[in-house]
């Protein structure tokens, strides 16, 4: 496990008692996901489906690399790492 920073955006920030930045310890972005579940309950109905999948209106991003693009949530992470989680935007 390396340590990260987790940046939150839009109404996620509300259910993580207002934190907007936390540092935890994960070796993947499912590891820090499962992190921040534990630590802010309430997150958990927002980020992750019933089955344990991201949810889709949910955007994970790497060190500005969306992780659709890379392994998923099994997507390592390297000491240092920042892991960016907000909602999708819609609009028109």
């Amino acid at each position: 496990m390396v340590e990260i920073k987790v940046r939150l955006y839009g109404n996620l920030v509300g259910f993580a008692n207002g934190q907007k930045e936390v540092s935890l310890s994960a070796s993947s972005v499912k590891d820090g996901i499962d992190h921040l579940i534990a630590t802010y309950g309430e997150l958990a109905g927002r980020l992750l489906d019933k089955d344990g999948n991201l949810e889709t209106f949910i955007n994970v991003l790497v060190n500005n690399k969306d992780i659709r693009y890379l392994d998923g949530l099994e997507t390592e992470v390297k000491e240092g790492d920042k892991l960016i989680i907000m909602p999708a935007i819609g609009g028109g």
